[in-house]
């Protein structure tokens, strides 16, 4: 077994420039940009192919960069080349010196960037969570949600920004091909409105009045009135679900049903509560 280190290089995520180490992941910024490197340290066996484990790493990279889009609202830009370096006595954490030539944007001083360290460091976490469901054990609705809320974090115009969202919505929220969007606005109220009940009924108002937008878009329909708050509220309601979801275990057709339940069952809506109220906890 030889052990090697593989950099890649990510435009969007802000480490400290001193770099910070998570298990065998090496993180390093390079002030003043936004950018990092990201190096995985991994043994590879003298029969084993690195393309392959190449490969399979920047699988693993994209993902983690759609839970930092969770935990920061951010989107990160996981570049495809790489560097591999193997690691000696003399070089134990590999060789860390950028390759290429890059774009830089200002600005962040050194103590800003070690700010975001608990969001890396959440992010990382939270992607052990997550990992089941990005190779399919699991909720493969969510790993859908995610790709598409990911997704609208870079497209470049609302119209775009609310196809996405609302397709990751409904992933979310919808069983059947033919539900109709009262349905899930319903279904997304009763879950965003645990811990806020006074603001259930604007939720739920303002999901069937993007829902009819998103519509319009889908259809054709000339001078749709798209705001960027709109589209950012959408945005949070989106993320809270799948941060909220993530945490809750009952498989989707009874949980579905438990929140259509909530609309008229005193006691079902306490058990509603108590799932969530958890599963934010756990977040």
């Amino acid at each position: 077994m030889e052990d090697w280190q593989f950099c890649f290089f990510m435009k969007g995520m802000v480490a400290p420039q001193e770099g910070i180490t998570l298990g065998d992941i090496i993180i390093i910024g390079y002030p003043p940009s936004h950018d990092a490197s990201i190096f995985f340290r991994a043994s590879i066996k003298p029969d084993m192919n690195n393309d392959d484990l190449r490969n399979n790493l920047l699988d693993n990279l994209r993902n983690i960069a759609k839970i930092y889009g969770l935990v920061s609202n951010t989107y990160v830009d996981v570049m495809s080349g790489s560097s591999a370096s193997k690691i000696s006595s003399d070089h134990p954490f590999g060789d860390k010196k950028l390759r290429g030539n890059f774009t830089l944007i200002p600005v962040f001083d050194e103590e800003q960037r070690r700010g975001y360290i608990p969001i890396i460091e959440k992010t990382i976490k939270k992607y052990e969570v997550v990992k089941p469901i990005f190779q399919g054990k699991t909720k493969g609705f969510l790993r859908n949600a995610i790709d598409y809320y990911y997704r609208s974090l870079r497209d470049e115009t609302l119209e775009e920004k609310i196809i996405d969202l609302m397709i990751s919505l409904e992933s979310l929220f919808s069983n059947e091909l033919d539900e109709l969007g009262l349905r899930y606005s319903l279904r997304t109220g009763f879950l965003l409105g645990v811990g806020q009940e006074a603001e259930r009924s604007n939720i739920i108002k303002k999901i069937q009045d993007l829902y009819r937008k998103r519509s319009k878009v889908v259809h054709g329909t000339e001078d749709v009135d798209l705001e960027y708050k709109d589209i950012s509220t959408l945005q949070e309601y989106v993320r809270d679900a799948i941060k909220r979801l993530i945490h809750i275990e009952m498989p989707k057709q009874q949980f579905l049903t438990l929140l259509d339940e909530s609309v008229y069952d005193k006691e079902k809506g306490d058990r509603l509560n108590q799932i969530v109220m958890e599963a934010i906890k756990k977040w």
